[in-house]
Protein backbone atom coordinates (compact mmCIF):
# COMPACT_ATOMS: atom_id res chain seq x y z
CA UNK A 1 0.00 0.00 0.00
CA UNK A 2 0.91 3.46 0.14
CA UNK A 3 2.66 3.89 3.14
CA UNK A 4 5.88 1.65 2.03
CA UNK A 5 5.94 2.76 -1.48
CA UNK A 6 6.15 6.27 -0.56
CA UNK A 7 8.65 6.16 1.93
CA UNK A 8 10.75 2.98 1.55
CA UNK A 9 13.54 4.70 3.34
CA UNK A 10 12.15 4.36 6.46
CA UNK A 11 11.24 0.49 6.48
CA UNK A 12 12.87 -2.76 6.60
CA UNK A 13 12.38 -5.26 3.74
CA UNK A 14 9.53 -6.88 5.67
CA UNK A 15 7.43 -3.72 5.54
CA UNK A 16 8.25 -2.75 9.77
CA UNK A 17 9.43 0.77 10.41
CA UNK A 18 13.40 0.95 10.81
CA UNK A 19 14.91 1.32 14.30
CA UNK A 20 15.96 4.69 13.18
CA UNK A 21 12.62 5.90 12.05
CA UNK A 22 11.31 4.64 15.16
CA UNK A 23 14.25 5.92 17.14
CA UNK A 24 12.97 9.49 15.41
CA UNK A 25 9.42 8.88 16.41
CA UNK A 26 10.47 8.54 20.04
CA UNK A 27 12.51 11.86 20.20
CA UNK A 28 9.58 13.99 18.48
CA UNK A 29 7.35 12.84 20.11
CA UNK A 30 9.38 13.41 24.03
CA UNK A 31 9.29 16.90 22.55
CA UNK A 32 5.57 16.93 21.85
CA UNK A 33 4.86 15.25 25.33
CA UNK A 34 7.41 16.89 27.57
CA UNK A 35 5.42 20.86 26.01
CA UNK A 36 2.29 19.53 27.38
CA UNK A 37 3.56 18.39 30.28
CA UNK A 38 4.88 22.04 31.17
CA UNK A 39 1.42 23.61 29.60
CA UNK A 40 -0.80 21.89 32.26
CA UNK A 41 -3.70 22.46 33.82
CA UNK A 42 -4.49 21.21 37.15
CA UNK A 43 -8.62 20.26 37.38
CA UNK A 44 -8.86 21.20 41.21
CA UNK A 45 -11.99 20.21 41.86
CA UNK A 46 -11.81 16.62 40.19
CA UNK A 47 -10.28 13.56 42.55
CA UNK A 48 -9.49 10.82 40.36
CA UNK A 49 -9.45 8.15 42.59
CA UNK A 50 -13.22 9.55 43.90
CA UNK A 51 -13.79 9.36 39.89
CA UNK A 52 -12.53 5.52 39.93
CA UNK A 53 -14.63 4.61 42.92
CA UNK A 54 -17.52 6.50 40.99
CA UNK A 55 -18.41 8.84 43.04
CA UNK A 56 -19.46 12.56 41.66
CA UNK A 57 -16.76 15.41 41.52
CA UNK A 58 -18.07 19.01 41.20
CA UNK A 59 -18.01 20.24 37.74
CA UNK A 60 -15.94 23.50 37.43
CA UNK A 61 -18.09 26.21 36.16
CA UNK A 62 -16.05 27.51 33.73
CA UNK A 63 -15.62 26.42 30.10
CA UNK A 64 -12.03 25.24 29.08
CA UNK A 65 -11.24 24.70 25.45
CA UNK A 66 -8.26 23.97 23.64
CA UNK A 67 -7.94 25.08 20.39
CA UNK A 68 -4.61 27.19 19.67
CA UNK A 69 -2.30 24.20 18.59
CA UNK A 70 -0.39 24.08 21.39
CA UNK A 71 0.50 20.87 23.75
CA UNK A 72 -1.70 20.99 26.64
CA UNK A 73 -2.04 18.22 29.52
CA UNK A 74 -4.87 17.87 32.28
CA UNK A 75 -4.29 16.60 35.97
CA UNK A 76 -6.57 15.75 38.58
CA UNK A 77 -6.57 17.48 42.19
CA UNK A 78 -4.69 13.96 43.03
CA UNK A 79 -2.28 14.51 40.75
CA UNK A 80 -3.26 12.00 38.18
CA UNK A 81 -2.78 13.03 34.41
CA UNK A 82 -6.12 12.53 32.83
CA UNK A 83 -5.78 13.55 29.27
CA UNK A 84 -3.05 15.07 26.49
CA UNK A 85 -4.31 17.25 23.96
CA UNK A 86 -1.25 16.59 21.08
CA UNK A 87 -2.38 18.68 18.14
CA UNK A 88 -0.55 17.75 14.55
CA UNK A 89 0.88 14.63 16.26
CA UNK A 90 1.64 13.23 13.03
CA UNK A 91 3.07 15.12 10.21
CA UNK A 92 1.22 16.02 7.10
CA UNK A 93 2.35 13.79 5.06
CA UNK A 94 1.87 11.22 7.39
CA UNK A 95 -1.45 12.12 7.96
CA UNK A 96 -2.35 12.09 4.38
CA UNK A 97 -1.08 9.10 3.48
CA UNK A 98 -2.56 7.39 6.24
CA UNK A 99 -5.66 8.48 5.52
CA UNK A 100 -5.97 7.57 1.67
CA UNK A 101 -4.35 3.66 2.66
CA UNK A 102 -7.22 3.77 5.07
CA UNK A 103 -10.18 5.19 2.55
CA UNK A 104 -8.55 2.62 -0.16
CA UNK A 105 -8.69 -0.61 2.79
CA UNK A 106 -11.98 0.29 3.48
CA UNK A 107 -13.68 0.74 -0.35
CA UNK A 108 -12.03 -1.77 -1.87
CA UNK A 109 -9.96 -4.43 0.44
CA UNK A 110 -12.69 -5.17 3.94
CA UNK A 111 -15.50 -2.65 3.70
CA UNK A 112 -16.54 -0.74 7.30
CA UNK A 113 -19.43 -2.60 9.25
CA UNK A 114 -21.68 -1.71 12.03
CA UNK A 115 -21.80 -3.43 15.55
CA UNK A 116 -24.27 -1.46 17.60
CA UNK A 117 -24.69 -2.56 20.89
CA UNK A 118 -27.39 -2.10 23.12
CA UNK A 119 -27.36 1.39 24.98
CA UNK A 120 -24.54 2.45 21.95
CA UNK A 121 -24.67 6.83 22.07
CA UNK A 122 -22.48 6.32 18.78
CA UNK A 123 -24.11 7.30 15.60
CA UNK A 124 -22.31 6.93 11.84
CA UNK A 125 -22.68 9.80 9.25
CA UNK A 126 -24.27 9.02 5.82
CA UNK A 127 -22.85 11.74 3.60
CA UNK A 128 -22.15 11.25 -0.37
CA UNK A 129 -19.94 8.18 -0.98
CA UNK A 130 -17.84 8.40 2.25
CA UNK A 131 -17.27 5.79 4.52
CA UNK A 132 -18.64 5.09 7.69
CA UNK A 133 -18.62 1.98 9.71
CA UNK A 134 -15.70 0.78 11.67
CA UNK A 135 -13.04 -2.25 11.74
CA UNK A 136 -11.95 -3.96 14.59
CA UNK A 137 -7.88 -4.90 14.37
CA UNK A 138 -7.32 -6.84 17.38
CA UNK A 139 -4.65 -8.73 18.20
CA UNK A 140 -6.57 -10.35 21.09
CA UNK A 141 -9.72 -10.14 23.30
CA UNK A 142 -11.92 -12.29 25.14
CA UNK A 143 -15.66 -13.07 23.95
CA UNK A 144 -18.29 -11.34 26.45
CA UNK A 145 -19.26 -14.23 29.16
CA UNK A 146 -16.04 -16.22 28.34
CA UNK A 147 -13.33 -17.35 30.67
CA UNK A 148 -10.83 -14.88 31.11
CA UNK A 149 -7.88 -17.65 30.44
CA UNK A 150 -5.16 -18.10 27.76
CA UNK A 151 -7.28 -20.81 25.99
CA UNK A 152 -10.02 -18.66 25.57
CA UNK A 153 -7.96 -15.24 24.34
CA UNK A 154 -8.23 -14.86 20.62
CA UNK A 155 -7.61 -12.68 17.63
CA UNK A 156 -10.56 -10.43 16.61
CA UNK A 157 -12.39 -12.82 14.22
CA UNK A 158 -12.76 -10.57 11.37
CA UNK A 159 -8.86 -10.92 10.92
CA UNK A 160 -8.66 -14.64 10.81
CA UNK A 161 -11.79 -15.60 9.38
CA UNK A 162 -10.57 -16.28 5.71
CA UNK A 163 -7.47 -16.55 4.02
CA UNK A 164 -8.01 -12.96 2.20
CA UNK A 165 -9.05 -11.24 5.90
CA UNK A 166 -5.87 -12.35 6.98
CA UNK A 167 -3.49 -10.94 4.10
CA UNK A 168 -6.14 -7.80 4.63
CA UNK A 169 -5.23 -7.41 8.21
CA UNK A 170 -2.01 -8.29 7.70
CA UNK A 171 -1.24 -5.45 5.39
CA UNK A 172 -3.10 -3.04 7.71
CA UNK A 173 -1.50 -3.75 10.53
CA UNK A 174 2.02 -2.52 8.49
CA UNK A 175 0.89 0.09 6.97
CA UNK A 176 -0.43 1.64 10.72
CA UNK A 177 3.14 0.57 12.32
CA UNK A 178 4.00 4.44 12.14
CA UNK A 179 0.43 5.20 13.88
CA UNK A 180 1.67 2.26 16.17
CA UNK A 181 4.97 3.93 17.06
CA UNK A 182 3.75 7.22 17.94
CA UNK A 183 1.47 5.54 20.57
CA UNK A 184 3.82 3.28 21.77
CA UNK A 185 6.38 6.22 22.42
CA UNK A 186 3.25 8.49 23.77
CA UNK A 187 2.59 5.70 26.60
CA UNK A 188 6.34 5.47 26.78
CA UNK A 189 7.27 9.43 27.82
CA UNK A 190 3.81 10.05 29.19
CA UNK A 191 3.59 7.85 31.63
CA UNK A 192 6.36 5.13 31.69
CA UNK A 193 5.08 3.02 34.97
CA UNK A 194 1.73 1.91 32.77
CA UNK A 195 4.14 1.94 29.09
CA UNK A 196 5.80 -0.86 31.33
CA UNK A 197 3.40 -2.96 32.46
CA UNK A 198 1.43 -2.78 29.83
CA UNK A 199 5.15 -3.60 27.41
CA UNK A 200 5.23 -6.50 30.24
CA UNK A 201 2.35 -7.87 29.70
CA UNK A 202 2.00 -8.08 25.46
CA UNK A 203 5.65 -9.99 26.67
CA UNK A 204 3.40 -12.68 28.78
CA UNK A 205 0.82 -13.00 26.07
CA UNK A 206 3.47 -13.68 23.12
CA UNK A 207 5.19 -15.74 25.45
CA UNK A 208 2.10 -18.41 26.54
CA UNK A 209 0.10 -17.95 22.87
CA UNK A 210 1.36 -18.71 19.26
CA UNK A 211 -0.64 -16.29 17.45
CA UNK A 212 0.68 -13.30 19.72
CA UNK A 213 3.88 -14.28 18.83
CA UNK A 214 3.29 -14.86 14.99
CA UNK A 215 1.67 -10.95 14.98
CA UNK A 216 4.15 -9.19 17.43
CA UNK A 217 6.11 -9.54 14.31
CA UNK A 218 4.32 -7.01 12.33
CA UNK A 219 2.30 -4.94 15.03
CA UNK A 220 4.19 -3.50 17.09
CA UNK A 221 1.58 -1.70 19.35
CA UNK A 222 2.43 -2.35 22.96
CA UNK A 223 -1.66 -2.42 23.18
CA UNK A 224 -3.72 -5.18 22.16
CA UNK A 225 -6.61 -3.29 20.40
CA UNK A 226 -7.45 -0.70 17.75
CA UNK A 227 -10.66 0.33 15.65
CA UNK A 228 -10.61 1.79 12.34
CA UNK A 229 -14.09 4.07 12.18
CA UNK A 230 -15.22 6.06 9.49
CA UNK A 231 -17.57 8.91 10.25
CA UNK A 232 -19.06 7.62 13.60
CA UNK A 233 -20.04 10.66 16.31
CA UNK A 234 -19.27 9.05 19.59
CA UNK A 235 -22.41 10.11 22.17
CA UNK A 236 -20.84 10.40 25.52
CA UNK A 237 -19.87 7.14 27.29
CA UNK A 238 -16.83 5.80 29.05
CA UNK A 239 -15.24 2.92 28.27
CA UNK A 240 -15.82 0.31 30.27
CA UNK A 241 -14.07 -2.37 29.39
CA UNK A 242 -10.75 -0.59 30.27
CA UNK A 243 -8.61 -0.81 33.54
CA UNK A 244 -8.96 2.43 35.18
CA UNK A 245 -5.40 3.44 34.45
CA UNK A 246 -5.37 2.95 31.10
CA UNK A 247 -5.08 5.42 28.42
CA UNK A 248 -7.95 5.37 25.31
CA UNK A 249 -5.51 7.21 22.60
CA UNK A 250 -7.29 8.63 19.58
CA UNK A 251 -5.46 9.42 16.69
CA UNK A 252 -7.42 11.14 13.47
CA UNK A 253 -6.69 11.15 10.21
CA UNK A 254 -9.48 12.48 6.98
CA UNK A 255 -10.18 15.12 5.21
CA UNK A 256 -12.91 16.76 7.44
CA UNK A 257 -13.50 19.80 8.70
CA UNK A 258 -12.85 20.15 12.76
CA UNK A 259 -14.56 18.02 15.69
CA UNK A 260 -14.99 19.13 19.22
CA UNK A 261 -14.33 16.47 21.88
CA UNK A 262 -15.70 16.88 25.19
CA UNK A 263 -14.76 15.68 28.83
CA UNK A 264 -17.78 16.84 30.10
CA UNK A 265 -16.87 16.21 34.01
CA UNK A 266 -13.75 18.68 33.46
CA UNK A 267 -16.05 21.17 31.45
CA UNK A 268 -12.94 20.59 28.75
CA UNK A 269 -13.59 21.17 24.79
CA UNK A 270 -11.05 20.22 22.65
CA UNK A 271 -10.56 20.68 18.74
CA UNK A 272 -9.57 17.64 17.49
CA UNK A 273 -8.16 17.61 13.54
CA UNK A 274 -6.84 15.67 11.38
CA UNK A 275 -3.41 15.07 12.25
CA UNK A 276 -3.80 15.04 15.92
CA UNK A 277 -3.81 12.67 19.11
CA UNK A 278 -5.84 13.37 22.43
CA UNK A 279 -5.24 10.70 24.89
CA UNK A 280 -7.24 10.07 27.72
CA UNK A 281 -8.13 7.71 30.49
CA UNK A 282 -10.71 6.44 29.19
CA UNK A 283 -12.72 4.51 31.60
CA UNK A 284 -12.84 7.09 33.96
CA UNK A 285 -13.41 10.19 32.07
CA UNK A 286 -16.89 10.52 30.27
CA UNK A 287 -16.11 11.75 26.38
CA UNK A 288 -17.99 12.75 23.18
CA UNK A 289 -17.36 14.15 20.11
CA UNK A 290 -19.20 16.91 17.96
CA UNK A 291 -20.98 16.52 14.42
CA UNK A 292 -19.10 18.31 11.63
CA UNK A 293 -19.53 20.28 8.59
CA UNK A 294 -18.23 17.92 5.86
CA UNK A 295 -15.48 15.51 4.84
CA UNK A 296 -14.57 12.04 5.30
CA UNK A 297 -13.21 11.72 9.28
CA UNK A 298 -11.69 8.68 10.63
CA UNK A 299 -10.70 8.16 14.25
CA UNK A 300 -8.60 5.29 15.22
CA UNK A 301 -9.29 4.59 19.16
CA UNK A 302 -6.15 1.99 20.42
CA UNK A 303 -6.96 0.37 23.80
CA UNK A 304 -6.07 -2.63 26.28
CA UNK A 305 -8.86 -3.83 27.94
CA UNK A 306 -9.16 -5.09 31.15
CA UNK A 307 -10.01 -8.68 30.39
CA UNK A 308 -7.06 -9.03 28.55
CA UNK A 309 -5.09 -8.04 31.96
CA UNK A 310 -7.19 -10.99 33.91
CA UNK A 311 -6.02 -13.66 31.55
CA UNK A 312 -2.52 -13.11 32.17
CA UNK A 313 -3.10 -12.19 35.93
CA UNK A 314 -1.70 -8.63 35.57
CA UNK A 315 -2.75 -5.59 37.84
CA UNK A 316 -0.54 -2.54 37.56
CA UNK A 317 -3.54 -0.46 34.75
CA UNK A 318 -5.83 -1.26 37.71
CA UNK A 319 -3.70 0.53 40.49
CA UNK A 320 -0.81 2.42 39.30
CA UNK A 321 0.31 5.12 36.43
CA UNK A 322 3.42 7.89 36.31
CA UNK A 323 2.41 10.97 38.85
CA UNK A 324 3.00 14.54 38.34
Amino acid sequence: MQARAHHRRNFEKNGTLSKNKVDRISREVERKVNKAQVNYSVFKDFDFETAVKRRPNPIPPTLTLWDDDIPRSAQSADGINMAFYLPQFMTRNWTHTITEDLIHFGRYRSSPHFNMKAGDTAKYIKRGDELRGGLACVRGWNAIGSKRTPDKYKVAKEMVSTAEAHGNATDLLLDLGIVSHHCNAFLFHADRTHHDDALALRNIACNRIASQTALATIDPLIYEGREILFNRVSGEHTDTQDPPFAWAILAAFGHNTPVILTLSQLNLQMLFEPGDVIAIRGRVIKHKTSQWQSGQRIVIPHFTHSSTWDTFHRTGAFSRCDTS
